[in-house]
């Protein structure tokens, strides 16, 4: 079962659980079903976590995006907070992979604590943004942040903005900066979860 479908049209499928147990199941049982044929279609053998994948489909991640596409395996908001758990467990994902996306949303902060809660210890995160001081950054009008080489030290105590305003971290934990670099008119950080 293509996962796009299913959270597109959970009428029908909880519809269709109605017309296999008869009328037995009550409304809770249904959605519970539901929700585990859900988490273990999205979960089962993914432990990457593909943030607005678009065209772009890396094999054995969850791929994700607001609009269906070849790629995608679950369409979702990422910018509607707190994600759901059925496909976002606590501490879940071994890698997560958000290239072009980050500076979309509204709310970033919001994005960047699900995406900490959804890493396991240890995991590892691909973020990449266009740098603030190029016409890229401000040429897409649905581009909300903008984003410098020590945009993240704000979440690594080894940093001094990290050290400095370790309020950030509040209720989060630490994000060590493995690495942070230009890359043309983009920046590339690797971050892992502490």
């Amino acid at each position: 079962m293509k996962i796009v479908h299913v959270v597109n049209d959970v009428g029908a499928v909880v519809r269709s659980y109605v017309e296999e147990d008869g009328e037995a199941g009550t409304l809770e049982h249904h959605f519970e079903r539901l929700c585990g044929d859900i988490s273990g279609d999205i979960l089962r053998g993914r432990s990457v976590l593909h943030m607005g994948c678009g065209e772009t489909k890396i094999d054995g991640a969850l791929n994700v995006d607001f609009v269906a596409t070849a790629a995608t395996d679950l369409v979702y908001d990422l910018s509607v907070t707190p994600w759901p758990t059925v496909w976002a467990p606590d501490e879940y994902y071994d890698h997560i992979e958000a290239v072009d996306i980050i500076e979309h949303f509204v709310d970033c902060w919001s994005v960047i604590r699900e995406m900490y809660r959804v890493a396991r210890h240890g995991a590892t995160m691909h973020i990449r943004t266009t740098h603030c001081r190029t016409e890229q950054s401000f040429n897409d009008p649905q581009h909300h942040h903008f984003f410098t080489l020590g945009s993240f030290d704000y979440f690594d105590p080894g940093t001094w903005r990290g050290r400095k305003y370790a309020w950030y971290r509040a209720g989060m934990g630490v994000m060590k900066i493995l690495e942070a670099r230009p890359d043309g008119q983009e920046l590339e950080f690797r971050l892992r979860k502490e």
